[in-house]
């Protein structure tokens, strides 16, 4: 009788287990179900993010990494072309024509970023944010990607500039580079002249897109060939004013020589400068 007992005891004991821990696992699906994917996975609402680093360049992974770890997000980096892996055949357009002006890095970059939208569309990413590893980020980009999604965004877009930099290259009486306001307390308007891609957004569309019709081939940077497609209208992008990411400037560039002389974007809270201070103590 006692040996029964034991076994009945035993099995409630057992039961009551189970049971704890299917309702623990309800509310949590419950809870996780309402919370959008990427901002559970600490990803911003995107699928993926993406940083792409030149492996030789650990200084910037480490202080990436920092930024990742401070921030509580999970970052995917890519490895970069290097500008000493560009060889004559990477050159050639299908054309048959030589890109001969473009110099090695510029060419290092564009493969870069075109190796993203190739790991995008093979990883089924319906959007990705794109980061260089030179940048600085608002403190509160959490909660501004969070009001970011939560805006009537257009059924349609392909690319996302959260940050950018205006140039005169196209136009040099042009001070303007944005369209209409798409959404004031985001500072969301319409691309028309967006330069740099050290931070952006690209839907699973906007990759093919890019693969398909814009990047197939190096004609000129890859910033100035997305910003061609733009203007054309090939794709639809949208630009956050002022952006909410920025180069950091503050270490040696891979592409430019006088990185030191180029201006810098101010940030409300940097988030480079909240480790810096945080080192210090």
């Amino acid at each position: 009788m006692k040996q029964y007992k034991k076994y009945l005891l035993l099995a409630v004991l057992i039961s009551m287990t189970m049971m704890s821990s299917l309702l623990i696992s309800q509310r949590n699906f419950s809870i996780e179900s309402i919370i959008p994917s990427g901002l559970r996975a600490h990803r911003l609402g995107f699928s993926s993010i993406y940083v792409i680093n030149l492996p030789g360049r650990t200084d910037r992974r480490v202080r990436m990494q920092e930024l990742a770890s401070f921030l509580g997000l999970n970052f995917v980096f890519h490895d970069a072309v290097s500008f000493l892996d560009v060889d004559f055949p990477m050159r050639r357009n299908t054309s048959g024509t030589t890109v001969n002006l473009m110099k090695n890095a510029t060419l290092a970059c564009f493969f870069s970023h075109r190796e993203v939208y190739e790991q995008i569309i093979q990883r089924g990413d319906k959007y990705a944010l794109i980061l260089e590893d030179d940048i600085d980020m608002e403190f509160d980009i959490r909660e501004r990607m969070n009001s970011f999604w939560n805006i009537t965004l257009p059924s349609e877009w392909h690319l996302v500039y959260f940050g950018h930099c205006n140039s005169p290259r196209s136009n040099p009486h042009q001070v303007e580079s944005f369209g209409e306001t798409i959404d004031s307390s985001t500072g969301l308007r319409r691309s028309v002249n967006p330069y740099c891609t050290h931070g952006y957004a690209v839907s699973q569309k906007g990759a093919q897109i890019l693969l398909d019709q814009v990047v197939r081939e190096p004609r000129s940077a890859i910033d100035v060939q997305i910003a061609w497609a733009i203007r054309k209208g090939q794709l639809q992008s949208y630009s956050v004013v002022p952006p909410w990411i920025v180069q950091s400037r503050d270490t040696p560039s891979d592409i430019s020589k006088n990185w030191k002389e180029l201006p810098q974007q101010p940030l409300n809270k940097s988030v480079l400068h909240r480790l810096e201070t945080q080192a210090q103590k």
